[in-house]
């Protein structure tokens, strides 16, 4: 009869497992964190603009450079974001190919997965990662933020179409409604790490999608 340890080991795939008297021991492919990472099908940042959203995303986080500054001193929350994607970028590179043998493996992986791996990249892929929906009655959600507080929508509106001058004029609510939706369309793809993203998502969020 073929050795049943020997024939786990050769067919096992994946996961091995191997009986033995004191215990029982998992013998696995995955060699590093990477590896592990890989198999579980996380994607890791790999673009600029990958890593940039991610240290924008992280940076009021103390801990988050506290790590980065172990391998790039210099790295501080206000330095730009291609300085933040360099620093994040070379802490990546390094902890990822750690073995999964080290110590403390476990918390390092935890900080690959939130550091590392890709996160949505324009406004309208974080926006439905955070199960947001887009709008689909442009009627109604035009009246539920037609008094915006600093008044932007106007003339936000008026950019796309010059006939929008009055909000509250329901011969122009044609006009207006048309102009909302082609707004959205032009600005619910905006990159996150361009300089005036914040502003720009938050106008996407409340004027282009509903919370489910």
């Amino acid at each position: 009869m073929p050795n049943a340890k020997l024939a786990l080991l050769i067919g096992g795939g994946i996961s091995t497992v191997v009986g033995g008297g004191a215990g029982v021991y998992y013998l696995t492919k995955d060699k590093t964190i990477e590896d592990s990472l890989n198999r579980e099908g996380f994607k890791f940042a790999q673009t600029s603009i990958q890593y940039q959203v991610s240290f924008k995303e992280l940076k009021s986080e103390a801990d988050f450079i506290n790590d980065l500054k172990t391998l790039t001193p210099a790295i501080t929350a206000d330095k730009e974001l291609s300085e933040g994607e360099t620093a994040l970028k070379t802490w990546c590179n390094a902890k990822i190919k750690s073995s999964l043998s080290e110590e403390n493996v476990q918390a390092l992986t935890t900080k690959v997965k939130k550091y590392c791996v890709v996160l949505p990249v324009t406004a309208k892929a974080k926006l439905i990662n955070n199960n947001y929906i887009p709008v689909t009655n442009w009627d109604s959600k035009f009246e539920s933020i037609k008094t915006d507080t600093d008044g932007s929508i106007k003339a936000d509106l008026a950019k796309i179409k010059d006939t929008v001058k009055d909000l509250n004029n329901s011969g122009q609510k044609a006009d207006i409604l048309v102009a909302l939706e082609q707004w959205c369309k032009q600005n619910e793809d905006t990159n996150l790490n361009v300089n005036d993203a914040d502003t720009i998502y938050s106008k996407v969020q409340t004027r282009c999608f509903n919370k489910e």
